[in-house]
């Protein structure tokens, strides 16, 4: 099991980078384009579409195995989630 001070630890920033996402832990600390404006998300990038996203706020959790690697659809299913969330 998995303890929920290391969950909280994982999804700190630990890390900056040059663009406007945070590191945690093996997590990347970005924003989800919600109806309502951006809100944190948790991601675990992979190739392709493969990828899990958290949405802490919604109590969301998305998982996704696609196969996008070369043609600029990588996120498209998070635009598809937004538009219904």
């Amino acid at each position: 099991m998995v303890s929920s001070d290391w969950i909280r630890e994982s999804v700190t920033p630990h890390m900056t980078t040059d663009r406007t996402e945070k590191y945690g832990y093996l997590w990347w600390l970005t924003e989800f384009p919600g109806r309502e404006g951006p809100e944190p998300m948790v991601l675990a990038n992979g190739h392709g579409s493969q990828f899990i996203a958290w949405l802490p706020q919604r109590d969301v959790v998305l998982v996704v195995t696609g196969g996008n690697e070369d043609n600029g659809k990588h996120f498209a299913v998070l635009e598809v989630l937004a538009s219904y969330l």
